[in-house]
Parts: C-alpha cells; sequence; structure tokens
C-alpha cells in the first residue's frame, strides 16, 4: 500500500477546519497549511533518521494500534526518546504557525475594516460598540478612567520553557513571516529558507526543560526578559489604538500619553514566601535593584534614540521659555566637551541632563531621580514642541511611547509583592507580642481577644519590640523583608506592591500584617486623621478554600467595620484589593463546586463593597505567569 508523507497531510481535509468554522477565508487556511508542511519538511530535514517515525504514522492512521504498541515496545529507549522529541517539537511548530496565522488573519481584518465596521474584539470594535449603545465621548473617558488592569507575573511550574526555546520560536515566526512576502525575490526566498532550516535544526536540539531547577534569581530574569521585550514594545500600542478609535469614532482628538493608565504590572517572582524558603530578604532586595537597573537600562536606550531623533535648532524653531530656561540650567551640570555640538539644539541639551539623572538612578543613588520628575520632563519636552509647530512629533512617535512607558513602568517595571501564609504572620506576631510583655498566648486566644491585643497596639506609633531584641530567625527574616520594601517605597513608592496573605481566615489576618508593618516602619498611625506614615500599604487577602470564599463577604464586612483597619483603608482612599484562589479552591472542593464557589464570592465582594462605598479590585489568581490578573473598578459601577 501507497502510504502517504505526513508532510503532505492536508490540514483542512476535514469538511470544515477549526479555521473555517471560526470565519478564516480558505486563502487564510491554504496559508496555514502551506506555513505547516513547511515546517514539517523542515523538521524531516532536521532528523537523524525518520524511518521509526514514518511507520509509527502510517500504522496510527491506518487504525492498527496494536501493531503501533508493538512497534514501540521493540524500540530502543533512545528510540523512543527520540521519537518523543521530535513529535513534542512537530506540536511547538505547528503551534508557531498557528500563531502567525492569526495575526495573518487580523492583519486582513485590519485592511478590510473601516470606522464603521472596526475589526471584530478590537479596541476600536469596543469603542463603536460603545458609541452605539449611546455612550459620548465623555462617557466612554469616565469609563476608561476608572480602569485598573494589573497582570502579574509569577513563576509558576506551567510556565517551564527556557528562553533559548522561546527565542529560536521567535525566530522561526519571524522566517515564516518573511516567506510569505510576496515582495521578495527568489534569492530573498531561498536565503530565508536556509534560516528557517538551521533555526527548526537548532530549536529541535535545544532542550526544552532545564537540568536543574532556576534559582529565584534565575526566575527574576526571566520575568524582566518578557517585561523589557514584548511587553514593552506592547504597551505604547494599546494607547494608540484607543486614542485612534477614539478620534474616528467621536472626531476628537487625545495625545496617546494624555489617556488614562489603564494597565500596570506586578510581579511575585522574589517576593512570594509562601512555601518557598529561597526567597529571603536579601534575594527580594536583589530582586527590587534587578527590576529597577532594567527598567533605567531600557529607559537610557530610548533617550539615546530621542536624542538623535530630535534635533531641533534654535535658529530654525522658536523655542518655549519653560525650555530655554531649563536648557541653560542643565548646561551649568553638564561637561563642556558635552555641549559643544548641542550648544544651540535646547531639546538635546535637556535630554542629556535627562540620561545624566538616569545614569545616577542606574548606579544606585537614591533621591538622583524620582518617576515624577521624568513624567515631568518628558511632558516639557512635549509642550516645546508643540511651541516649536511640531505638534504631531509630541503627540504621535517615540516621546509620546516614552511618555507613556514612563507611566505605566514608573522607574521599577513591575511592582512586586510580598506573600507570605497566615500562619507565619501569626507566630511571629506571637513572638513579637510575647518579648514585648504584651500576651504570652496570643496563638491560643480567640478572635475577638486577639483584635482587642492587636487594636491595642494599632493605635500607638511606637514600635514595641526593640531593634536590638534576640529574635527567632523566621521573626528576624519576616521583618528584614518588611525593611527592605520601607527601604523600596522610600526611594520609589510604586516599587513595593501589596503584602498578600495566604490562607486568609480572620479580620486578625490583616491586622497581623499592619503589626508586623508597624514595627518595620512600612506604616505609623496617625490618630488625627487617620492617614498613615509612611503611605499605607496594600493589604490583600487571599481567599483560597470553598469554605473561606463562601464567608469572604461576611468577614470583607467585618473588615471594613473594624475601627483600626476602617482608619487604615481611608488612608488608602477607601480602596481595597482582595485575590482569590483559583487551584486550592479546585483542589478543595473540585472544578464545578469551586467555578460556582468563585462566582457566588465576587458577586458577594461586590456587594459588600458596595454597601461599604469602597473601591474594590479582585485579584485573579488563576496561575501560571500570564494567568493572575487584577481588574479593578468602582463597586458601585
Amino acid at each position: 500500500m501507497d502510504q502517504q508523507s505526513p508532510t503532505e497531510t492536508p490540514i483542512d481535509s476535514p469538511p470544515e477546519s477549526p479555521a473555517e468554522s471560526a470565519g478564516h477565508t480558505p486563502e487564510h487556511v491554504a496559508a496555514l497549511s502551506k506555513d505547516i508542511r513547511l515546517l514539517d519538511k523542515q523538521l524531516t530535514a532536521a532528523l537523524p533518521d525518520r524511518s521509526g517515525a514514518d511507520r509509527l504514522e502510517a500504522l496510527c492512521r491506518e487504525g492498527r494500534h496494536d501493531e503501533a504498541a508493538a512497534e514501540i515496545a521493540s524500540m530502543p529507549t533512545e528510540a523512543i526518546i527520540n521519537l518523543v522529541r521530535a513529535r513534542t517539537t512537530r506540536f511547538h511548530l505547528r503551534n508557531k504557525a498557528e500563531q502567525v496565522h492569526i495575526a495573518r488573519v487580523n492583519r486582513d481584518r485590519e485592511r478590510d475594516a473601516s470606522p464603521e465596521t472596526p475589526r471584530r474584539e478590537s479596541i476600536a470594535d469596543a469603542v463603536r460598540r460603545c458609541k452605539d449603545h449611546g455612550l459620548s465621548l465623555q462617557d466612554v473617558l469616565s469609563r476608561i478612567d476608572r480602569l485598573d488592569v494589573i497582570s502579574t507575573l509569577t513563576a509558576h511550574p506551567t510556565e517551564a520553557r527556557r528562553r533559548s526555546v522561546l527565542r529560536h520560536q521567535h525566530s522561526i515566526g519571524e522566517l515564516l513571516i518573511a516567506m510569505n512576502d510576496r515582495d521578495a525575490t527568489p534569492v530573498e526566498l531561498t536565503h530565508t529558507e536556509h534560516a528557517l532550516t538551521r533555526h527548526v535544526a537548532l530549536f529541535l536540539a535545544t532542550d526544552e526543560i532545564r537540568g536543574k531547577r532556576l534559582r529565584v534569581i534565575e526566575e527574576v530574569r526571566n520575568g524582566i526578559y518578557f517585561l523589557t521585550g514584548s511587553i514593552w514594545q506592547t504597551v505604547p500600542r494599546l494607547y494608540r489604538d484607543l486614542a485612534d478609535a477614539l478620534r474616528e469614532q467621536y472626531a476628537h482628538e487625545v495625545a496617546p500619553a494624555d489617556l488614562p493608565i489603564v494597565l500596570r504590572y506586578r510581579s511575585w517572582i522574589g517576593g512570594d514566601r509562601d512555601g518557598n524558603p529561597n526567597v529571603t530578604a536579601e534575594v527580594t532586595e536583589q530582586t527590587l535593584g534587578m527590576l529597577r537597573e532594567a527598567c533605567v537600562s531600557m529607559y537610557l536606550g530610548e533617550i539615546e534614540q530621542l536624542r538623535q531623533m530630535l534635533s531641533v535648532a534654535a535658529a530654525r524653531v522658536p523655542i518655549s521659555s519653560e525650555l530655554r530656561d531649563a536648557a541653560l540650567r542643565d548646561r551649568e551640570h553638564l561637561p563642556e566637551d558635552l555641549l559643544h555640538h548641542i550648544e544651540t539644539e535646547p531639546f538635546r541639551v535637556r535630554l542629556l541632563a535627562m540620561r545624566r539623572r538616569l545614569e545616577a538612578v542606574h548606579a544606585g543613588e537614591t533621591g538622583a531621580y524620582s518617576a515624577r520628575e521624568f513624567e515631568d520632563d518628558l511632558t516639557l519636552l512635549r509642550r516645546a514642541l508643540h511651541h516649536a509647530g511640531l505638534g504631531d512629533v509630541a503627540d504621535r512617535g517615540r516621546l509620546a511611547d516614552l511618555t507613556v512607558r514612563v507611566r505605566t513602568f514608573g522607574l521599577h517595571l513591575a511592582s512586586l509583592d510580598i506573600r507570605q501564609h497566615s500562619g507565619v504572620h501569626e507566630s511571629v506576631c506571637a513572638e513579637l507580642l510575647e518579648r514585648a510583655g504584651v500576651t504570652d498566648g496570643y496563638a491560643e486566644l480567640s478572635e475577638a481577644e486577639r483584635r482587642a491585643v492587636l487594636h491595642k497596639e494599632l493605635t500607638n506609633a511606637r514600635p514595641f519590640v526593640g531593634p536590638r531584641e534576640a529574635l527567632s530567625e523566621q521573626a528576624r527574616e519576616l521583618l528584614s523583608v518588611y525593611r527592605v520594601a520601607r527601604e523600596a517605597i522610600a526611594g520609589d513608592p510604586g516599587s513595593s506592591g501589596a503584602f498578600v496573605i495566604s490562607m486568609s481566615h480572620e479580620v486578625s489576618d490583616v491586622l497581623e500584617v499592619l503589626l508586623l508593618a508597624k514595627q518595620a516602619g512600612v506604616w505609623s498611625p496617625r490618630a488625627d486623621n487617620g492617614a498613615s506614615v509612611p503611605p499605607a500599604p496594600d493589604v490583600v487577602p487571599l481567599f483560597e478554600t470553598v469554605e473561606d470564599l463562601a464567608r469572604a463577604r461576611g468577614l470583607l464586612d467585618e473588615m471594613f467595620t473594624d475601627p483600626v483597619y476602617a482608619k487604615h483603608l481611608g488612608a488608602r482612599g477607601r480602596r481595597q484589593e482582595i485575590m482569590l484562589g483559583y487551584s486550592d479552591s479546585n483542589k478543595d472542593g473540585g472544578y464545578w463546586r469551586a467555578t460556582w464557589s468563585l462566582q457566588r464570592a465576587q458577586d458577594d465582594l461586590a456587594r459588600a463593597a458596595r454597601a461599604a462605598g469602597v473601591e474594590l479590585r479582585l485579584f485573579h489568581g488563576r496561575g501560571g505567569s500570564v494567568g493572575r490578573t487584577r481588574a479593578g473598578a468602582l463597586a458601585d459601577g
């Protein structure tokens, strides 16, 4: 019997392929088939021996499964490993082809789109739907202003692909796109195909999983890889698309950099201490430094690009007095050799001074430059460009994109959350209270008795344990990470994120975090108006079990009416974040029960927040490095 090669098997052989059922045209399906056949061809060429794989594929296609099983049983272990590796690589290559396909379909839909019929599921489509529902421009802008979406990166075992693998996959995708370039010459296509052959061979030869578990700092570097890569590039596009959609639907011109910031980033990598003894205060401090250095390095590159671009001469355009005065001040602090060629180019003088300040931040100089000062300097440049008659350069381009990035990433790239188990907080608080002579048996107290003890200690500003007090290793380490957070907040308030409490069961769990924060100098009550010094930290209870999800509303009601926590909440502008646990609730109650419990909990929490006049943000801990997302909106919305 003639056997058809797997590289010749069309993917659109069924009556209706998934691509066709999704509304993709036959041309789209044919292009995807072509890409998959090309990648299969490249993989086949890269494999040292295809005979065993070809025979197994033929047996499986013909339904001869017993013979296929016998064939596998007779194969050496090394041959089976090679076979599995080849099949896994093939699936990865097909996934990459499908990603390229999705981008191709979206580009084609974008070409066919118009203000009246935007591309489906695009930002323009969302704005168009708002207009169709009778929302005015001010209504839309008001709703945008209330959006607060925070994606949180975690070092999760479901995201174990190495950066080497990701880089090869990215290169293969870029080469696939180049192979479909209709303007490419035959010679260019040949060169591209040869490059594709090399990358597929390298991809096949690269271990997909690391031989050893990553250290925490290596996980931090992986998170930074995504933050400074695809995320860094994509964020400004989001605001450009939104500004374009508002202009098309409402004939209103708004600069992307002037839109409210709706998307921010946080990370657990280097701050998640729950069950991970490798995440120490020293590691957290190092993580914060790495995030800052990576962010500032990206800004230095952007500033250099701007310096090359903004070759605006004072003799050619009017220069605002604001920029002229700033450049004069800058000259006093810049070396003469750097000013020699740019004395008549005030934009470049200003950018040079900004670069020097960023370099000081990169070198670790505390207070050298803040994110607010950086944003103000960029805004000054935008105003000066408008004054010079270069408004489009100010509002649409590299300067506007950089302004969006500074407003999104600050100087910290991503805020670092600190997570710890409530049991650890309880144990350390019990030790501190015993050392201070407050109570010898805190852990044995009832919930009401615990609150009474905590209230007493949280209504005065004094630390209740001296700095030289002999404490257990657990207590010293936990207080150290709080002090690291304090130093980070002092240098950049946005660098330290939330204090997340795993297994939150009672109001005392959140009060214990405030007690630890007070002892470390992160938080201090102020009796006159309920505010705190420094700014009140974000304390986030995590409801994980089905039981805790069921009683979440009652707990939230108690938190909001607790006299001490109510003052803390007032210092935060009556904004509360709650995290919902997905994996533990699934293990606790099963998928369907957990899903229903999570839905009920969200409804209950929203009602409790609305009744208390509190702005609620829900943090969905769905797992995976891109699966944890916070979404916030006013509770009465």
